[in-house]
Protein backbone atom coordinates (compact mmCIF):
# COMPACT_ATOMS: atom_id res chain seq x y z
CA UNK A 1 0.00 0.00 0.00
CA UNK A 2 0.76 3.46 -0.33
CA UNK A 3 1.88 5.95 2.68
CA UNK A 4 -0.73 7.37 4.63
CA UNK A 5 -0.81 11.23 5.29
CA UNK A 6 -0.64 12.86 8.63
CA UNK A 7 -4.55 13.34 9.68
CA UNK A 8 -5.29 16.65 9.04
CA UNK A 9 -5.90 19.10 12.29
CA UNK A 10 -7.97 22.41 11.94
CA UNK A 11 -5.70 25.19 13.08
CA UNK A 12 -2.99 23.63 12.54
CA UNK A 13 -0.55 24.00 9.78
CA UNK A 14 2.44 21.67 10.85
CA UNK A 15 2.38 19.68 14.02
CA UNK A 16 5.97 19.01 13.76
CA UNK A 17 6.53 22.96 14.49
CA UNK A 18 4.38 24.08 17.13
CA UNK A 19 3.46 27.92 17.46
CA UNK A 20 6.06 28.35 20.02
CA UNK A 21 4.62 31.54 22.36
CA UNK A 22 7.76 33.81 24.21
CA UNK A 23 7.60 33.06 28.40
CA UNK A 24 7.74 36.13 30.20
CA UNK A 25 9.32 39.71 29.03
CA UNK A 26 11.64 38.47 26.42
CA UNK A 27 13.42 41.45 25.53
CA UNK A 28 12.63 43.68 28.82
CA UNK A 29 15.28 45.15 30.80
CA UNK A 30 16.13 42.48 34.36
CA UNK A 31 15.03 43.85 37.37
CA UNK A 32 16.63 43.39 40.41
CA UNK A 33 13.66 42.89 42.90
CA UNK A 34 11.86 40.32 44.76
CA UNK A 35 9.30 40.29 47.74
CA UNK A 36 9.71 38.68 51.12
CA UNK A 37 6.73 36.75 51.83
CA UNK A 38 5.81 35.50 55.26
CA UNK A 39 2.85 33.48 54.07
CA UNK A 40 2.40 32.39 50.56
CA UNK A 41 -1.14 32.43 49.60
CA UNK A 42 -0.33 29.51 47.14
CA UNK A 43 -0.27 26.18 47.87
CA UNK A 44 2.51 25.58 45.38
CA UNK A 45 5.45 23.64 46.74
CA UNK A 46 8.69 25.54 46.32
CA UNK A 47 10.52 24.37 43.21
CA UNK A 48 13.12 24.03 44.55
CA UNK A 49 12.98 22.24 47.64
CA UNK A 50 9.64 20.70 46.97
CA UNK A 51 8.51 21.71 50.45
CA UNK A 52 5.38 23.48 50.61
CA UNK A 53 5.63 27.38 50.54
CA UNK A 54 4.19 28.11 54.08
CA UNK A 55 7.41 29.87 56.03
CA UNK A 56 9.54 32.33 55.01
CA UNK A 57 9.41 32.46 51.07
CA UNK A 58 9.92 34.96 48.12
CA UNK A 59 8.70 36.39 45.22
CA UNK A 60 10.76 36.94 42.39
CA UNK A 61 10.34 39.24 40.15
CA UNK A 62 8.87 37.53 37.52
CA UNK A 63 6.20 36.59 39.80
CA UNK A 64 7.42 32.49 41.39
CA UNK A 65 7.57 31.70 45.02
CA UNK A 66 10.14 29.88 46.87
CA UNK A 67 11.70 29.75 49.95
CA UNK A 68 14.33 32.67 50.80
CA UNK A 69 17.14 30.34 51.75
CA UNK A 70 16.12 27.82 48.56
CA UNK A 71 16.34 30.74 46.30
CA UNK A 72 19.23 32.11 47.73
CA UNK A 73 21.77 28.89 47.36
CA UNK A 74 20.08 28.94 43.95
CA UNK A 75 21.09 32.32 42.57
CA UNK A 76 24.45 31.70 44.06
CA UNK A 77 25.13 29.30 41.21
CA UNK A 78 22.64 30.55 38.73
CA UNK A 79 21.58 33.61 37.48
CA UNK A 80 17.97 32.86 36.30
CA UNK A 81 14.47 32.23 37.76
CA UNK A 82 14.73 28.09 38.05
CA UNK A 83 10.92 28.11 36.64
CA UNK A 84 11.21 31.00 33.20
CA UNK A 85 14.86 31.27 33.11
CA UNK A 86 14.66 35.17 33.62
CA UNK A 87 17.47 37.25 34.96
CA UNK A 88 16.96 37.52 38.67
CA UNK A 89 19.47 39.18 41.86
CA UNK A 90 18.98 38.56 45.41
CA UNK A 91 18.92 42.94 46.36
CA UNK A 92 21.07 42.08 49.54
CA UNK A 93 24.06 40.10 47.31
CA UNK A 94 23.80 43.60 45.26
CA UNK A 95 23.23 46.78 47.71
CA UNK A 96 24.40 49.29 45.12
CA UNK A 97 22.02 47.95 42.69
CA UNK A 98 19.44 49.38 44.85
CA UNK A 99 21.05 52.68 45.47
CA UNK A 100 22.12 53.00 41.32
CA UNK A 101 17.93 52.28 40.66
CA UNK A 102 16.70 54.95 42.82
CA UNK A 103 19.00 57.14 41.07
Amino acid sequence: GSPRAAPKIPGIKNPSQPNLQPWGNAGAIPKAKWKKQDNASSEDPCSICHDELSRDCCELECGHHFHRECIRTWLKQHSTCPICRVHALLPEDFPELRAWNKN
